[in-house]
Parts: structure tokens; sequence; C-alpha cells
């Protein structure tokens, strides 16, 4: 089956490598396009705590930055299009938002923590995509 557009989640940890190594490779073979994200899961609170939600979204959004850095470096040059962003939320509903909004139809994520069994299942039921859960 021709992948057009693949997503994939990455985070600074071996399983988060190992998906990017994974869905670069597919992107290469189907001459797709790849979306590489990290996951940030913005405070909405308006009041409660010491720190602002505004500059703790700010801490939040640099470190996804850094990791998309990391992500560039891994990726190195490719013949595709790819492109690194920075999606809200976490877990099924922020992987569905981002691969609706980006319209992709392969999704490969690092299998560890907000990704673990359960959450691969309730993905795959929900977001309008095939998953692919990459462990360490």
């Amino acid at each position: 089956m021709k992948r057009d557009h693949i997503l994939v989640v990455f985070d600074d940890s071996s399983a988060g490598r190992r998906a990017l190594e994974e869905a670069t490779a597919i992107a290469d073979e189907r001459q797709a396009e790849l979306s590489v994200v990290a996951m940030v899961d913005y405070d909405t609170r308006q009041i409660g705590c010491c720190v602002p939600a505004g500059y703790w979204n700010g801490v939040l959004k640099d470190l996804a930055r850094d990791e998309l850095d990391t992500a560039r470096e891994l990726v190195g040059e490719r013949r595709g299009t790819t492109s690194f962003d920075i999606a809200a939320g976490t877990g099924t509903k922020g992987i569905e938002q981002a691969t609706s909004r980006l319209g992709c139809d392969l999704v490969v994520v690092p299998r560890h923590g907000a990704f673990g069994r359960l959450a691969l299942r309730r993905m795959r039921r929900h977001v309008h995509a095939d998953v692919i859960g990459v462990p360490a």
C-alpha cells in the first residue's frame, strides 16, 4: 500500500529515535512526505499555580523545539519532503488532531509512556490512519 504522508511522534528517547528511524525508512521507501511532531500538553489553567501558565507553556514549547532540532539532525538530508512541527495535546486525542490536520495516512509512535499498548489500541480505533508502535 502506498503511503503519501507519514506522521511520526518524536521524543528524545530510545523508542522515539527508533520510531523516527522506522518512519524515515518507510517514507524513503515509499517516496512519501514525512511530518515529525513533538507533542506538547499545554497548561490551560488560568489560576492556581505559582508559575503562570503562559510562562510554563513557553518552557514546554522550548523543550519541544529542542527535541525537533535533535530530530532534524537524525533525519539529515532526504529526498522527500520533511516537516517538523509542534502538536498540541497528548495521547490519542493529540494524535487524532495532528493526523487530521496534516492529512496523514500512517502514524508511527514510540511505544512507551503515553503510547503504551492500551493507548495504541485506542489510537487504532479512533485515528483515521494506520498506527505503528515502535518499541525501544
